[in-house]
């Protein structure tokens, strides 16, 4: 299902202030406002809000096969100019206090994969994977 980057503040703010509490958003929402937080902080090189949304262990795997940790991760994208993007078929599946989130990122050819864990009852992604997604034949 196509998902648009623009989502009202209320809903992206729904992930900080309202995560697991009662009446708070469901647990596949709350993962899907930290996409759109997180989306949106790498378009705006928002430091403050990356280093809210990626947990402290979190780990990136780039297509070369690199991983960095958050600092490096951090470093790079607030270095990077990125160009609005959007994130297509997105999938999310929450297991417990551990979700998995699969899409591809329209227009690149570019897939991710991402785990998000909840600690505290605020979710944070732990993991990145991107993968090149090869053009249909």
């Amino acid at each position: 299902m196509y998902r648009s980057l623009r989502r009202t503040l209320g809903f992206i703010a729904g992930i900080f202030c309202c995560a697991g509490h009662a009446g708070g958003l469901d647990s596949a929402s709350e993962v899907i406002a930290l996409s759109d937080a997180w989306i949106q902080a790498e378009i705006n090189q928002d430091k403050g809000t990356l280093e809210r949304v990626l947990d402290e262990q979190f780990l990136a795997t780039l297509t070369s096969g690199k991983t960095i940790d958050r600092r490096a991760y951090i470093e790079w994208i607030t270095s990077s100019k990125i160009d609005p993007f959007e994130v297509d078929r997105e999938a999310v599946k929450v297991h417990g206090d551990a979700a998995l989130v699969v899409g591809v990122i329209k227009g690149e050819m570019l897939k991710v994969s991402w785990v998000a864990v909840r600690k505290r009852g605020t979710w944070r992604a732990i993991s990145l994977t991107f993968s090149k997604v090869l053009p249909p034949k």
